[in-house]
C-alpha cells in the first residue's frame, strides 16, 4: 500500500521518512529508483544496518506523537 501512496508524488530530490516497519529492501530500492532518499532505519535483527540521520528520525517521531494525541483526544478531532 505504501507504494500506491507514493505513486502520484514527485520523489526526485525528496526524503521519505518512515518507521522500521517499512524497511523492506524492495521498498527502499523503489524510493531510490524514483530519485528519492529513504530515511528508514532497519530492524534490529538485520545484520547490515542502514544509517539514518537522527534529526530526520526525530521529526518523524514528532509527527507520530501528534497523531497519537489527536487519536487520544478524539472529541477534539471529530464531532459526533
Amino acid at each position: 500500500m505504501a507504494k500506491e501512496l507514493l505513486e502520484p508524488l514527485e520523489l526526485r530530490g525528496r526524503t521519505v521518512i518512515a518507521d522500521r516497519g517499512y524497511d523492506a529492501q524492495h521498498f527502499v530500492d523503489y524510493i531510490h529508483s524514483r530519485g528519492g532518499f529513504a530515511a528508514i532505519p532497519t530492524r534490529k535483527i538485520v545484520k547490515v544496518q542502514r544509517h539514518v540521520p537522527q534529526e530526520l528520525y526525530r521529526k518523524r517521531h514528532r509527527v507520530e506523537n501528534l497523531f497519537l494525541k489527536l487519536k487520544n483526544h478524539r472529541r477534539l478531532a471529530t464531532r459526533y
